[in-house]
């Protein structure tokens, strides 16, 4: 029962109920905060949007070490947000005086962009023109999607990173930035796993439409992001803009089945593997995200393993099935001071 009441369970309040006979809808509730300002970084912060500060899953301020992320988010598939680990330089480096001061970033430099990150993956189509990143900032609309918010996102190059993260020389991992998680909770160099990068900024409505795939660290670092998210069990996608796809989810989705976050900039979120999600950004948002190969990932059961306890203890509770005598007596004759028997 304790992981069914862990916020964030895979296992949501519905399903608890019907298949354990558990309520557990007080303990999943989060935690509902007051209506937020989209924080100033020099860009377009207006909205359309009412932005909540609910979260549904927990928010960490500081640091967590990698035993506290293995046992209580990696193994059980629950996600989070980490407050205050982004560094103000880090993110000093994305508002709007920064990006003036670059070539790839200029606020006049022209992107492709769609009514979602990666539109030929949800069955759509990108907008036939490009549009300045002020153009983008000011939620400008493509011709031949009128009404839908434009978004432009890209797997950085190592140009692209050198620009964007100049306090680090473009090292996603170097020791003092946000990226510094990745490390720390998985192992050491995650650069020989080909990790899948991506950075992505839209105007206020833009986002990603509810989709699913391995696990993913996402940073933001400018504007307001609003998560909702399904357990794999209840995983989807939709090939709809992110603001009606939104729209849509709110209306039809059970929300005893999903959770919602608002990140704010510099909060980093962890989202497990093959959690559903759709986001929507209210004012100009920046973000970037890392996804997780699966060979990388078995790196934190290694590294796990090598630092438990050689000894651990294991409790085996004996329910009178074939086999379980059998199992006792190997106990008994191999694990001598160690097995102790009794009956409850």
């Amino acid at each position: 029962g304790d992981y069914l009441r862990m916020r964030g369970s895979a296992i949501r309040p519905k399903d608890a109920m019907k298949f354990l006979s558990l309520d557990t809808t007080l303990d999943q509730k989060g935690v509902s905060g007051s209506n937020v300002r989209v924080p100033d970084t020099g860009w377009n912060r207006t909205s359309k949007n009412k932005v909540s500060d609910q979260c549904d899953i927990d928010v960490i301020v500081g640091g967590m070490s990698r035993e506290t992320f293995y046992n209580d988010y990696f193994m059980p598939g629950r996600p989070f947000v980490l407050r205050g680990m982004t560094p103000k330089t880090e993110l000093g480096a994305f508002s709007k005086h920064r990006w003036s001061t670059t070539d790839r970033f200029h606020p006049n430099t022209k992107v492709s962009v769609g009514p979602t990150a990666y539109p030929s993956s949800t069955g759509q189509k990108h907008c036939k023109g490009d549009m300045t990143i002020a153009q983008l900032e000011n939620a400008t609309e493509c011709p031949e999607m009128p009404g839908v918010p434009m978004v432009h996102a890209r797997h950085p190059k190592k140009e692209d990173l050198k620009e964007l993260y100049p306090m680090y020389n473009g090292n996603l991992y170097d020791r003092n930035g946000g990226w510094r998680e990745v490390e720390h909770f998985f192992g050491p160099k995650p650069w020989e796993y080909h990790l899948g990068w991506q950075v992505f900024f839209g105007g206020d409505g833009s986002g990603a439409a509810l989709h699913w795939h391995n696990a993913a660290f996402n940073i933001l670092y400018s504007g307001i992001k609003q998560w909702k998210m399904t357990p794999p069990r209840y995983r989807g996608r939709t090939g709809m803009p992110a603001k009606m796809a939104t729209e849509k989810v709110e209306e039809e989705l059970d929300e005893s089945i999903s959770v919602v976050c608002t990140q704010r900039p510099g909060d980093i979120a962890y989202i497990p593997d093959y959690w559903g999600h759709n986001t929507l950004n209210s004012g100009f948002a920046i973000g970037a995200a890392v996804i997780l190969t699966d060979d990388y990932q078995m790196t934190a059961d290694a590294n796990h393993q090598m630092t438990a306890d050689a000894n651990p203890r294991i409790l085996f509770v004996h329910i009178n099935k074939n086999g379980g005598t059998s199992m006792i007596r190997m106990l008994q004759d191999r694990c001598e001071g160690q097995y102790t028997s009794e009956r409850w």
